[in-house]
């Protein structure tokens, strides 16, 4: 590899202006950034941030001592570890031990021989040998899983209340004392803890506990079947040791296993989050490292009991026709409906159209006898309890429809006139996108600072916004590495007024009138119609149908940045024409006042089968298929998926988006039922701006024109 001193002379500059470059630092001008690096690139020297930590010896090492990589929960605790520390720029060192004491003592010795800063480990001794030797280096420790001495910090699972919900389950099924066995390591610690626990609730019998020998699975599999009577009810902590029994018997099984989106739906399981375990241990151990601050232990609740669903006790056969545009939740919900079908008989139909069509057929004048429909947060003022069937007619205790989904979300995804007409289902709300490589590149934070005067960041308004957008274009700058700095909805009625209501909020009270009502035709409205102007030039020109359509855009053709409702974002992932080299960053709205998108389902007025549409609401919109719709794409209201790391991991802006909801807004900010014909005339005005057939304040006008008469309407009729 060349020195710098090569590179130096190659190059034409001095040796310090080339170490500057190379390490990121000092007051270099642009024009020099881009010589050095191509002379660097073109002797063949490595530029990434990992190179440049290898030369300088630099790298952060810990060391991850686990029993196995075999068992899903340690392979989920690896990875949660990994991406914490990858975060950080700290490498992780896996050694895996097969729960025996002597190899545990060799990865404990060869941590401290390749002076890892820090040593997390499942272990299997009574006592760490080279405790006083890490104490001394300043290595920090971390048990996972498992306690080994009170002296040293531990993270844990809560196994007393792991035991209680599988005791509670199997009690609930008809298993007792005389029917049910347990079989667990009886070594471990955390398992004595659960054996304790779940005799308090079921009070088995010694005999009927096996002892689970990570040595001997045949005498494990011996004491199993000698067992009299035979079990009808078998806990398994071992989920390891599930194989070996037959498990298609007439048996019911209970484990413990790892939280993941896929769970075994043949099990009743207490699903403990090991990859966010490894995920907070890696983070913690890191702060320690960084602030000096000692680690203090913790004790990880259960994160979801998993029940098989039994076969029903009768077959309905009936068939519900369901009607919505295409998304990806939508797209993803018909991956799962066999599920639904094959446990209820009720057959599901869905009609998935474009979003024009759908509209359109929705505000037919006849309305068709739909019996679920998944409605748009803009539309569902407009059907309201007239279309909609009401969720209290249909089930007293609806109010238990919205237990396990995120709090508040009632106002903009459910009540019409104060009444509960659909349940909310892939909520979002539209968030900034970016490319961090750019964000973060050295020479474009530099030319930014030439030609604005302050540094590239994050823009947090619409004005700075437009600033970014106008660099990362080729149009105002040649040599920008993307032809354009973000994307537009430039087609589409309703799309471009999202784009455009958001900056004329930003206006605050300037965009409001007295009453507190929006006012379009204003200097605020005119100021914003002025900055949506200069940013179109910014953006690629070409017509785009959909949201979907811009993160396509965004990852294919390396645009900038772009703004989409956050449902739409899985398509940074899922497509097969992504930029691979290129890493995705978010951030909330520019201006801070985003819309909310995505929808919410309801029972159509007209129904044939009400009841059971009701019943496919509640399955399609609860936390039993929740995970699973996310991981294929989609988008949920419910709580729990915000706590599944591996869904944090695959969509890093997941767990930023309950947050951006709870300051979004849709149906509050306009006249009553009349969001949907407001955003469409608003839109086919800023359309008609584009094309340079209206002028702003002539479209703004008629606009308001329009706005004036809908205020006034729901003021008389009240909602349509």
């Amino acid at each position: 590899m060349p020195t710098i001193k090569d590179i130096a002379k190659a190059a034409g500059v001095s040796h310090g202006t080339v170490s500057n470059v190379l390490n990121k630092r000092g007051n270099v001008s642009y024009e020099k950034i881009q010589l050095v690096e191509a002379t660097a690139r073109a002797m063949g020297y490595a530029l990434d941030e990992k190179a440049s930590q290898l030369r300088k010896g630099t790298v952060n090492l810990i060391a991850l001592i686990l029993p196995t990589l075999e068992e899903t929960r340690y392979t989920d605790l690896y990875i949660g570890v990994m991406r914490s520390a990858e975060e950080k720029g700290y490498t992780v060192r896996l050694f895996q031990t097969d729960d025996m004491p002597y190899l545990e003592r060799r990865a404990m010795a060869e941590a401290i021989a390749c002076k890892a800063c820090a040593v997390l480990a499942v272990s299997c001794l009574t006592r760490l040998p080279q405790e006083d030797d890490f104490a001394g280096r300043g290595t920090r420790v971390l048990l996972l899983e498992r306690p080994v001495t009170p002296d040293l910090p531990a993270y844990l699972f809560d196994m007393r209340d792991a035991a209680h919900r599988l005791a509670a389950q199997a009690q609930s099924r008809g298993a007792s004392a005389q029917n049910a066995c347990l079989i667990a390591d009886l070594s471990r610690p955390d398992h004595q803890a659960v054996i304790e626990a779940l005799r308090e609730c079921l009070p088995l019998p010694q005999e009927r506990i096996i002892a689970f020998s990570q040595r001997d699975h045949a005498a494990s599999l011996r004491a199993f079947n000698g067992l009299s009577p035979a079990p009808e009810h078998v806990i398994c902590l071992e989920e390891r040791f599930l194989p070996l029994l037959d498990t298609d018997a007439d048996r019911k099984f209970y484990t413990l296993t790892s939280l993941r989106t896929v769970l075994p739906d043949r099990l009743c399981s207490a699903a403990l989050n090991y990859r966010y375990m490894g995920h907070e241990a890696g983070k913690a151990v890191i702060r320690s490292l960084e602030t000096g601050a000692p680690i203090t232990g913790r004790v990880f609740p259960v994160s979801r009991v998993v029940v098989p669903m039994e076969a029903p006790a009768v077959i309905r056969e009936k068939t519900l026709q369901l009607l919505s545009h295409q998304t990806p939740t939508m797209e993803a919900l018909r991956c799962l409906i066999p599920r639904f079908e094959k446990s209820t008989g009720i057959r599901v139909e869905m009609r998935l159209r474009s979003l024009n069509d759908t509209a359109a057929e929705m505000y037919a004048p006849s309305f068709p006898e739909w019996d679920v429909i998944r409605l748009d947060p803009t539309h569902l003022g407009y059907f309201g309890p007239g279309m909609l069937a009401p969720l209290q007619d249909m089930d007293s205790g609806y109010q238990q429809a919205f237990d396990p989904l995120l709090p508040g979300l009632e106002a903009e995804y459910s009540l019409v006139e104060g009444i509960p007409c659909a349940v909310p289902f892939d909520i979002a709300v539209q968030m900034l996108f970016y490319q961090k490589s750019l964000f973060e590149n050295m020479g474009q934070i530099r030319a930014y600072y030439e030609a604005n005067g302050v540094d590239l960041s994050i823009p947090k308004t619409y004005r700075d916004f437009t600033h970014v957008a106008r660099f990362f274009s080729r149009q105002f700058r040649p040599d920008s590495p993307v032809p354009y700095g973000s994307t537009m909805a430039l087609s589409r009625p309703t799309s471009m007024a999202a784009e455009y209501l958001p900056r004329l909020l930003e206006k605050g009270s300037a965009a409001l009138d007295a009453s507190g009502r929006l006012q379009l035709l204003s200097k605020a409205g005119l100021d914003a119609m002025q900055e949506y102007m200069d940013f179109a030039r910014c953006v690629n020109p070409h017509p785009r149908l959909s949201w979907s359509q811009h993160a396509q855009d965004f990852i294919t053709d390396r645009i900038a940045t772009t703004i989409i409702f956050s449902n739409h974002a899985s398509h940074f992932i899922s497509s097969q024409s992504a930029n691979t080299s290129m890493e995705i960053g978010f951030a909330p709205l520019p201006g801070g006042h985003p819309l909310i998108g995505g929808g919410t389902l309801a029972v159509g007025r007209k129904s044939r089968h009400p009841q059971e549409a009701y019943a496919f609401i509640r399955w399609a919109a609860g936390p039993e298929i929740a995970p699973e719709l996310v991981m294929l794409g989609g988008a949920s209201a419910c709580r729990c998926v915000y706590e599944y790391q591996d869904l944090k991991d695959t969509y890093p802006w997941f767990s930023a988006v309950p947050e951006q909801i709870y300051r979004g807004k849709r149906q509050s900010i306009l006249p009553p039922g009349c969001q949907y014909e407001l955003e469409r005339n608003l839109g086919e005005h800023l359309l008609q701006v584009m094309a340079g057939k209206e002028n702003p304040e002539a479209a703004l006008a008629m606009a308001q024109e329009n706005l004036n008469r809908l205020y006034a309407r729901a003021k008389t009729d009240g909602p349509a």
